[in-house]
């Protein structure tokens, strides 16, 4: 069974926001307690300047305070897909899917993307070696921002333990293979790999 993550630049557990607040906007207000958090919200002051713009509003017809608005929805916009792009490129083939946004829309009638998301394959494989190696990617996929968000560390930290269990299914191995070569007919050359590496391994 595949089992997915999600790495991404807002929402608190399963999503989160990448350290910003409704309140960073200008003449924004912070979401009600029991609404979804990427759902910010014009504060009434252009509450119906917005819905009314949505029309075909142009940057000259809005306000100085709206523009700063419209600048502020624009970086965010900016900042969100550019972290998304880079889960995209590290995690290559491990993606599923590309990304999705979750979108506010501006005094100037036009939607920005405020947050957005990645799903990452985490499924163990079949081979601990193999494991190992996708797992390393999925670390690099949740870390590639230059900014990882809370949910992009926690998926790297999960990464980090499913190969530590791979790590220690293939030392296991290894020593099982090894234990077996020594109750065959070995050359003594092989003898002292094994001497040396049950040595090192404490086994």
């Amino acid at each position: 069974m595949q089992i997915t993550a999600k790495i991404s630049s807002f929402y608190e557990q399963a999503r989160i926001y990448e350290n910003s607040r409704a309140s960073d906007l200008p003449n924004f207000v912070e979401p009600e307690k029991n609404s979804r958090k990427d759902s910010l919200t014009i504060s009434s002051s252009f509450a119906k300047k917005t819905k009314e713009q949505r029309g075909g509003a142009t940057e000259e017809s809005l306000s100085a305070e709206e523009k700063a608005v419209v600048e502020k929805l624009k970086q965010r916009d900016a900042e969100v897909r550019q972290h998304e792009q880079a889960h995209l490129s590290a995690g290559g083939g491990l993606v599923r899917g590309g990304a999705s946004y979750s979108y506010q829309t501006g005094p100037d009638g036009k939607k920005y993307a405020i947050g957005g998301e990645v799903q990452i394959d985490i499924s163990p494989e079949s081979e601990p070696r193999a494991t190992i190696t996708k797992m390393q990617q999925v670390r690099r996929a949740a870390l590639a921002p230059s900014d990882p968000s809370s949910q992009d560390r926690a998926v790297a930290a999960l990464a980090s333990k499913i190969e530590a269990e791979a790590s220690a299914e293939l030392r296991e191995q290894t020593s099982d293979e090894l234990k077996t070569a020594a109750g065959s007919n070995v050359s003594p050359q092989a003898k002292k790999a094994l001497n040396a590496y049950r040595k090192a391994n404490e086994l």
